[in-house]
Parts: structure tokens; sequence; C-alpha cells
């Protein structure tokens, strides 16, 4: 069981909190402000996982956790697969 869960009791499998409060940012104002991007394991029943395969979902939610939104639900091949992307281009950027 994961320590962390959405408002509705979903266990957050990942969870990366990016921190934003730099002075010099052009939408700084004044406070610090947070996106958290999660990775939820989708229920049995959802629909997604049912019929396409799809186990998770990938979502980013401000610390409040008021607004957000999904970036995708993915099986757990293109989960993968959009890891060893990311991966990729970030060695390649270096």
């Amino acid at each position: 069981m994961s320590q962390y869960q959405t408002q509705w009791g979903e266990p957050i499998l990942g969870l990366y909190i990016s921190v934003m409060s730099d002075l010099t940012h052009p939408d700084f104002d004044g406070y610090k402000t947070e996106d958290h991007w999660q990775v939820i394991e989708l229920r049995e029943h959802d629909f997604d996982r049912r019929h396409y395969g799809r186990e998770f979902e990938l979502k980013k939610t401000n610390a409040s956790r008021t607004q957000g939104w999904v970036a995708g639900r993915f099986s757990r091949e293109e989960l993968t697969g959009l890891r060893d992307m990311l991966t990729r281009v970030l060695e390649e950027q270096r």
C-alpha cells in the first residue's frame, strides 16, 4: 500500500513534486507553487482498464489537488516505453 493516496483513496504508485519559487519566473505571484505528478493504478472496474488494457493514469495536479489534468492512461508496456523514451532524450541532451 502506498503512503500517498488520491482524494478518493486510490493509492498513488509514484509521486514527483516540482516546486516553483523562483522570483524571476514571470508567473511568480509571491507564493511557492507546487505541481504534483502522480502515477495511479486504475481500478479493476475502470472502463479504460477493462476495454483497452490501460492500467495506469499519469496525472498532474497542484498542491491542493483542486486543479489538474490527466496526461494519459497507459498500459504497462506503454508506460515502460515512455520511460525509455524520456531516458533516451535526457541522456542525449547532456
